[in-house]
């Protein structure tokens, strides 16, 4: 019981103390779960319009300079013409000189219905700096952009430590909150601090079309398409210099046939506006409930290896692998909560087998050693 409870408060240090081991274990721990859950079905009233590689080529713009500002008008009066319940400019849109008509005319667009334009962190500038749009958007809340993680978290990127959500309001941390109980008239419920994305599939998972089908003389996309849905509009293009920041795509913690689970962005923030409006995001546990659980969790495998013969331990520990990875699968897919730790337990639980296996034998052959001693003693007493 005492060697348990020590190895056990050793492993837990371990996990908590150093990010590192947290991190990927939770991200491989998704990336599992994802892979075999497949994808599911994204809410219907969540679409991407999206500035792609066929917005480039068809339309004939540069990649070179910022798009005109003419083409998000008349992109944003189509949007805006079938009355979605809430557009979201999820992008960059410098302009350039000699484009105050243009301008005016995006933001008479952005008159005919609900328009939030997100604020960028990390970008070196924002999404629309003219005066005039920023005045006609419903309202501007912020988002970041980050290269060096996964993501994977429901709240922004600068706010992932602990210490720094203390206090806040949820529409702090999670800023798609605040427009959608705008539109919706509704308290929806609120996320935890550090709760998960629950991403409907791999990228190209949610209704989307290109800008260029919008503006295609063909009809590409149905009349009253967008009637009462959430409209993103934002990039999903990887042409080299296309004029407007960087490729927007970044790391994601699910399986994907881009190369390591790649999405963009504007398509991880539609998966969290999907999360919101459905409540199916992933709920992590409180730090104490979590701790509790894992150390339970651990102690008892450990238990087990260290108080059973090698066979026995062995089949134990198969067994209980195996039960806290179903269970563990059950609550993500199914219950919507996360339960971490199981693939860093993995790799430990042979290590702790392996040694406990090597005790056993080495006091066996001691023992072994000793009758035998013993029977040859006898021997020659008699």
């Amino acid at each position: 019981m005492v060697i348990s409870y020590a190895i056990t408060q050793i492993l837990m240090l371990c996990y908590y103390q150093i990010p590192y081991i947290a991190s990927q274990d939770q991200v491989l721990l998704q990336n599992v779960f994802y892979h075999i859950r497949g994808n599911t079905t994204p809410p219907k009233d969540v679409v991407i319009v999206s500035i792609d590689d066929k917005t480039f080529t068809e339309l004939k713009l540069s990649t070179k300079k910022p798009i005109p500002r003419q083409v998000f008008a008349d992109s944003f009066f189509k949007i805006q013409q079938d009355k979605p319940k809430l557009v979201v400019l999820d992008l960059f849109a410098p302009h350039s000189q000699g484009e105050e008509e243009a301008t005016k005319k995006v933001a008479e667009a952005m008159k005919l219905g609900p328009t939030t334009l997100t604020k960028i962190k990390g970008a070196g500038n924002e999404s629309y700096s003219d005066p005039i749009i920023v005045d006609e958007a419903f309202m501007e809340i912020p988002m970041e952009i980050t290269y060096n993680d996964k993501y994977q978290n429901l709240r922004l990127a600068s706010l992932i430590s602990r210490e720094n959500t203390r206090g806040l309001n949820p529409e702090e941390y999670v800023p798609l909150l605040k427009p959608l109980n705008s539109v919706l008239n509704s308290n929806l419920e609120r996320p935890n601090k550090f709760d998960l994305i629950n991403f409907y599939g791999e990228a190209g998972t949610i209704t989307h079309y290109s800008m260029w089908e919008l503006l295609s003389d063909k009809a590409k996309i149905p009349k009253g398409f967008f009637k009462d849905k959430i409209v993103f509009v934002g990039f999903q293009s990887n042409i080299k210099d296309r004029g407007t920041g960087n490729n927007e795509i970044f790391n994601t913690s699910l399986p994907s046939s881009l190369k390591y689970g790649e999405m963009y962005g504007v398509e991880i923030h539609a998966n969290i506006l999907g999360n919101l409006i459905e409540g199916n995001w992933i709920r992590s546990l409180n730090q104490i409930t979590e701790a509790l659980y894992f150390f339970f969790t651990i102690f008892f495998l450990i238990l087990g290896i260290l108080l059973l013969n090698p066979l026995s331990s062995l089949i134990h520990m198969t067994i209980y692998l195996s039960f806290w990875f179903s269970f563990s699968y059950y609550a993500f897919v199914y219950l919507n909560y996360f339960f971490p730790g199981f693939f860093f337990i993995l790799l430990i639980a042979p290590f702790i087998f392996g040694a406990s296996s090597c005790v056993i034998a080495t006091q066996a052959l001691k023992e072994l050693k000793e009758t035998k001693k013993m029977l040859g003693m006898k021997e020659k007493l008699g």
